[in-house]
Formats: C-alpha cells, sequence, structure tokens
C-alpha cells in the first residue's frame, strides 16, 4: 500500500489593486494616502474597498509620530497611531495601534503592535 496522487483541484487567490501616493511638505511632515481594491470575491480577500491617510511628523532627529484614518467595509473607520525611534540610519524601533479610539473605550477590539530592527528602503 503506497501513497497515491491527490485529485486535481483548482482554487482561486485573493487579487488586489493598490494605489498610494505620499507628499513631503518638508523634513518635518509626511502625508500619504493609498487605496485598495479587492478584485476577486474569495474567503481571504478584503470585503471592499480599503482606504487610508496618513501623516508622519518628524518631532526631532530620533522621534516620529505617524496617525492617520483608515477605512473598510466590513470594519468602518480607524485611527492607526504610531511612535518610531530611530537608532541610526538602518535601525528603528516602532509601536504602534490599528485604532487609538479602543483606548479611551470608544470600540472593544484594541491591539498594539511592536517592530523592532525593521530596515525601511525609500525610493
Amino acid at each position: 500500500s503506497g501513497s497515491r496522487p491527490a485529485p486535481a483541484y483548482t482554487t482561486s487567490l485573493p487579487a488586489k489593486m493598490r494605489m498610494g501616493a505620499s507628499y513631503k511638505l518638508n523634513n518635518t511632515f509626511l502625508f500619504s494616502s493609498d487605496f485598495v481594491l479587492p478584485l476577486n470575491n474569495t474567503p481571504d480577500n478584503l470585503t471592499g474597498p480599503y482606504f487610508a491617510l496618513g501623516s508622519t511628523i518628524k518631532i526631532n532627529k530620533t522621534l516620529s509620530v505617524c496617525t492617520g484614518f483608515t477605512g473598510t467595509t466590513g470594519y468602518g473607520v480607524a485611527m492607526p497611531v504610531g511612535l518610531t525611534v530611530t537608532a541610526n540610519t538602518n535601525v528603528q524601533f516602532y509601536a504602534g495601534t490599528t485604532d487609538a479610539a479602543s483606548f479611551v473605550h470608544l470600540r472593544k477590539d484594541n491591539n498594539l503592535s511592536l517592530a523592532i530592527w525593521a530596515v525601511r528602503c525609500n525610493f
């Protein structure tokens, strides 16, 4: 009794189209936007269009604050907030949340994310 090949099948993978733009006003303010549109209806894809408007405010050489507004079908709008500490040109420490409103008890699903040793490349 050996193994037999599995039957052939096909499955659809999630497909999205993403567009974005950013504008650097000066060395202190960076503004950005994103728009993501699902191209098919698969279980792991977005349920509808997603948008984001954001800004990065550089407080000093090592500290930046990021905030903005996001929204998508089924989840509503949110206000992400993050804090970045830059150690040198290649190392940054980041802590942020997907929705600051959850920490002032306006929503129930708060979370916090951390990224350490992230390398960012700007083109």
